[in-house]
């Protein structure tokens, strides 16, 4: 196996490792806590963090929340690329 398509491939697996961390990042973020169409923050149901500053906290969570949801789309496709390319470069490789 050529070195640079060996390196596209441990590439391509980075780039799935970080897809299932932002996953994993997502799915632990406060949304369903803080509510998508209200202010301040819950905890078990009770409202624990109201104001300006929860209401800051929450708008802002949310916009990075839509960032940061099209990241895993985004490692997905570059690792299928990298794997293709990989798999391109062994075919010119051989005979």
């Amino acid at each position: 196996m050529s070195g640079a398509a060996e390196d596209k491939e441990q590439l391509a697996r980075e780039f799935a490792g970080w897809k299932g961390m932002v996953e994993q990042l997502l799915s632990g973020l406060p949304m369903g806590s803080a509510g998508r169409s209200g202010t301040g923050a819950r905890a078990a149901g009770n409202q624990v963090w109201s104001g300006p500053a929860a209401e800051r906290f929450t708008e802002e969570l949310r916009q990075i929340r839509a960032q940061l949801e099209r990241l895993p789309g985004g490692f997905e496709r570059t690792a299928h690329n990298l794997k293709n390319s990989a798999h391109d470069l062994r075919s010119k490789e051989r005979p």
